[in-house]
């Protein structure tokens, strides 16, 4: 079983220039990818995101592509280059749009914003094939590799120490349950007791074996629960398995706990005794520290 938190990063040069990908982790119903590349290129940000969804079935994934230049780093000494003849362009632009805004010049600026390649800092960027499979092989695409399977490994260290706690938590339901499953069955023999010492109460007399045996058998099958209780042992059960399993269970977790949750709700509403009503909701204080160590299973 795996956990859906996990981080992996790795480094990469290319041409020269260095280059870090960075991969974080968190739980999210499904696959939810968030690519940031230091400039937009549809065909890498493709690549990466096929190669993630080979690797990682669900979670939310926040991939950072990081061009290190700067002091020290391959692009050193590059520092900010001017496109001027963009820049005289943009010029020309925003003082034409300055007249049509009423002479505010400054308002036309902000009106066409940032534009893309006006300013680049470092060495000029590579090709997307380049960048993805570098002179050796050992472009973006090793650097992924490396960075998916750190996080692959640590989704697999927080999962193993997950499942320990999940299956904590399953044994205490599981005690509950077994004294869910004890009490019911002196049920019967309670609600007797209880409706013979109120007959004779208002009769003022004895009360008739027979009538009283029918009386304890129409509660007793209003108020049965052993239905219930034989399901929640098939949840729990299946529950095991699935923290057994290889593939991915978080989905089939959080259903069976759902099946759990609905049991538990139906024994509330049918429990008369006060014991078995406590057990009740104890055992739904376990479920909800249950479901929510379950939200980051993969």
């Amino acid at each position: 079983m795996h956990s859906m938190t996990g981080f992996g990063r790795a480094v990469f040069t290319v041409g020269g220039a260095a280059y870090r990908v960075e991969l974080r982790s968190v739980n999210s119903r499904f696959l939810d990818l968030k690519l940031r590349l230091p400039w937009f290129d549809g065909e890498l940000e493709s690549r990466i995101a096929a190669t993630v969804r080979e690797r990682v079935p669900r979670g939310r994934i926040d991939l950072s592509l990081w061009d290190d230049q700067g002091p020290g780093g391959a692009g050193a000494g590059a520092g900010p280059q001017l496109d001027r003849a963009l820049a005289a362009r943009m010029a020309s632009a925003v003082a034409e749009l300055g007249e049509l805004c009423g002479g505010d010049r400054h308002c036309a600026a902000l009106l066409i914003g940032a534009v893309p390649g006006l300013v680049t800092l470092g060495a000029t960027r590579p090709e997307s094939a380049a960048l993805w499979e570098g002179a050796k092989g050992d472009g973006l695409a090793h650097a992924l590799d490396v960075a998916l399977q750190q996080l692959v490994e640590m989704r697999a260290r927080e999962g193993a120490a997950l499942a320990d706690e999940l299956r904590q938590q399953l044994t205490r339901l599981r005690e509950l349950a077994a004294q869910m499953v004890a009490l019911a069955a002196q049920e019967p023999a309670r609600r007797q007791q209880l409706l013979a010492g109120r007959l004779a109460q208002l009769l003022a007399g004895p009360v008739d074996p027979q009538r009283l045996a029918q009386e304890v058998a129409l509660l007793a099958e209003r108020a049965d629960v052993s239905e219930e209780l034989a399901r929640l042992g098939s949840h729990f059960e299946q529950l095991e398995a699935a923290l057994r399993a290889r593939e991915p269970i978080g989905r089939r977790i959080e259903f069976l706990l759902q099946e759990v949750h609905r049991e538990l709700n139906t024994l509330a509403a049918k429990a008369t005794a006060p014991e078995l009503g406590v057990l009740v909701l104890d055992a739904k204080s376990w479920l909800e520290k249950l479901r929510e160590q379950a939200q980051n299973v993969e």
